[in-house]
């Protein structure tokens, strides 16, 4: 088979993939992430695979304290965050997100130390999402979709 040929059917074979995936997962669409981690490398990482990946409209900040003011303007769909973060503790953040009447959404926790998990799920619940770095592209995918599917 020609390159040219084999190209052009790998486009349209991606296209029918993103019809279905639209058609089949709306809750999907149009969802705007915020990352928050003071690491500019994780910010680049996620970031990429997400906008490889997905429609999902991306908002990054290594300033948590600029993203509280996002936050409170214009509450996104879900928020990223890393709990090891230099200035304010992502558990302290946490607590000043949930005191804002404008966010009431998931939030899906990074860590490079698996131990975070527990204390978050005793001062959270179970329900908590969590995702330990480095961060595998297919479960911080499914990590999301499931987050929206519930939501």
């Amino acid at each position: 088979m020609d390159k040219k040929l084999m190209k052009q059917l790998l486009i349209e074979k991606k296209e029918l993939l993103d019809s279905i995936t639209r058609r089949e997962m709306p809750h999907l669409e149009n969802k705007e992430i915020m990352i928050i981690d003071d690491s500019q490398e994780t910010i680049t990482i996620l970031s990429n695979i997400l906008k490889k990946e997905s429609d999902y409209i991306l908002k990054s900040y290594t300033n948590e304290f600029h993203a509280l003011e996002e936050i409170a303007s214009q509450s996104p769909d879900l928020i990223i965050l890393d709990i090891g973060l230099q200035t304010v503790n992502g558990l302290k953040l946490t607590n000043i997100i949930q005191n804002l009447d404008s966010y009431k959404n998931p939030i899906l926790y990074i860590s490079a130390n698996s131990s975070y998990k527990k204390d978050l799920e005793v001062l959270f619940g179970k329900e908590i999402h969590f995702l330990t770095k480095p961060i595998r592209k297919n479960e911080l995918l499914l990590t999301i979709e499931k987050i929206f599917r519930k939501k």
